[in-house]
């Protein structure tokens, strides 16, 4: 709580902010919610994990962060948030060796993300064994087993790389907006 009052008392002297320390506490008790649940949004597809993530940075800026955080950041994190949901739907379909396991494969996140919002309790296995399995299938259906078996794994490495790449662009937007913040 200490260094919270140190963070707060050096944003009050420097930058005219007009918190008072427990507004300063709540806000920012709020955004490491935020920030929390947007790692878990990268797993639990129901969460937009990278969008709440940019919230949580606009609010920073707008909130705390208002003198000390630029707009460059904000326009950053808002360029890592568009790429992260683009390497979503593209890394499960770049692991796969052929164009029908490809096709299989966006079926499947496709797939993967309408049954999760259905019966959110199965979210985990649609997420992440839906794009194999229809890259298995779409596969098994105009080529052999083997190659099949080589479409299925490259998209569920995919789908696993995809998790990885969200939860790293979070963690790279939130330490570009604790940069800004504390040098400036």
């Amino acid at each position: 709580m200490e260094c919270l009052r140190d963070i707060w008392l050096s944003i009050c002297e420097n930058k005219d902010a007009v918190w008072s320390f427990g507004e300063f506490v709540a806000i920012s008790a709020v955004l490491l919610i935020i920030f929390a649940v947007s790692f878990l949004g990268c797993i639990l597809p129901m969460l937009p994990g990278v969008f709440l993530a940019f919230c949580g940075i606009l609010i920073w800026k707008l909130t705390i962060g208002f003198y000390s955080m630029s707009w460059l950041s904000v326009f950053i994190c808002a360029a890592l948030a568009l790429f992260a949901q683009v390497l979503d739907f593209w890394l499960p379909i770049k692991y796969t060796p052929t164009r029908q396991g490809a096709r299989g494969a966006l079926f499947g996140v496709v797939f993967g993300i309408v049954f999760s919002f259905a019966f959110p309790p199965l979210a985990l296995l649609a997420i992440f064994f839906s794009p194999p399995l229809f890259a298995f299938v779409f596969e098994r259906a105009w080529g052999d087993s083997k190659m099949a078996w080589r479409s299925g794994k490259g998209a569920f490495w995919g789908t696993l790389l995809g998790v990885f790449a969200k939860s790293a662009i979070i963690f790279v937007m939130i330490l570009i907006a604790l940069l800004d913040s504390f040098i400036n």
